[in-house]
């Protein structure tokens, strides 16, 4: 009968006692545990893990945006621009959504956004699929038509039909 877990790294004992599976903490970093158990009769016998313990990236969505749909089609192609940093590996994959909608992939997509507030999150995943996440705001804002008197021409009745307008609140 096992009466003892020693848990230890190097000369450090993380953990001694009837525990078999005891909760430790490790900082990030490749760590060599030792599991030494002692029976009944005081006999003892040794055995090692590697545990490797990721730290998961950062991710940078990029400042809160706002833009004019600038051809008056009720939408607007925004590039957004997002980062990644891994300090114990790689970032592999930029994931960028609209609540469960994937828009796009990649660090710069170029996404159509429709007039008004849009919540983004940009999702990055590292080489051990770790991930982190960041948000932003895209705002696209409906232009002010040119062509105010809808004729399919922009000339001087424009002029006038904005006026118009102006004087009665739009």
């Amino acid at each position: 009968i096992i009466v003892n877990y020693r848990w230890s790294e190097g000369a450090a004992v993380l953990s001694n006692g009837a525990a078999a599976n005891p909760t430790v903490t490790l900082a990030q970093g490749v760590h060599t545990l030792t599991l030494t158990v002692t029976d009944n009769g005081s006999l003892t016998n040794s055995d090692t893990v590697v545990i490797r313990v990721n730290r998961p990236p950062t991710a940078g969505a990029g400042t809160d945006l706002t833009v004019t749909d600038t051809d008056n089609s009720g939408a607007e192609f925004v590039t957004l621009g997002g980062t990644g940093t891994d300090t114990d590996g790689t970032v592999v994959s930029y994931e960028w959504r609209e609540g469960a909608s994937l828009l796009a992939t990649g660090p710069a997509p170029s996404v159509p956004f429709t007039v008004g507030a849009h919540n983004i999150t940009l999702t990055v995943t590292d080489n051990d699929g770790a991930t982190g996440t960041d948000t932003l705001v895209v705002t696209v804002e409906a232009s002010c038509p040119s062509d105010w008197n809808h004729d399919g021409s922009v000339d001087g009745d424009d002029v006038t039909t904005f006026f118009n307008a102006w004087d009665h609140g739009c």
